[in-house]
């Protein structure tokens, strides 16, 4: 469209930011010592990859598992009972419509026994979707 003379351009829409994906305040990128007191101690803790720099699965009664590496947070999955939200309000249980909706269609759909897994690299986050319902999301590094 034209501007007529003396007319001001509209400045363009913001695009809203993305807000980073969190699981109770913790995030990747953050370090093991940030893991919320009330999660208590791991469950289960497994270090792989050797003495020197051991990548850390550590699993939480709530359902939620912290893999590190060097004490930084690499991956965060969540399949339990946690009650957390995604940073646009998807928990476990959510409709695959309302995911839809909320983080639009997914780039990448990776079949498996679990259910179909619903990739958002720029969101760096992948919900494992079943019989249309969120049952588990992953947290990643996003690109």
């Amino acid at each position: 469209a034209s501007l007529a003379t003396g007319q001001v351009p509209q400045p363009a829409a913001k695009k809203p930011e993305a807000v980073p994906e969190k699981v109770s305040g913790l995030g990747v990128g953050d370090y093991t010592d940030a893991v919320p007191a009330e999660w208590g101690a791991p469950v289960k803790k497994k270090s792989f990859l050797g003495e020197e720099n051991p990548v850390i699965l550590a699993v939480y009664a709530n359902g939620v598992t912290v893999v590190a590496r060097e004490d930084e947070i690499v991956r965060l999955s969540v399949s339990g009972p946690c009650g957390g939200q995604t940073a646009t309000g998807i928990s476990l249980g959510a409709d695959g419509k309302k995911l839809t909706g909320l983080y639009g269609k997914s780039p990448t759909v990776l079949p498996s026994t679990a259910g179909d897994t619903w990739v958002y690299p720029a969101q760096g986050v992948a919900f494992v979707v079943r019989d249309g319902k969120v049952v588990s999301w992953i947290l990643f590094k996003s690109q």
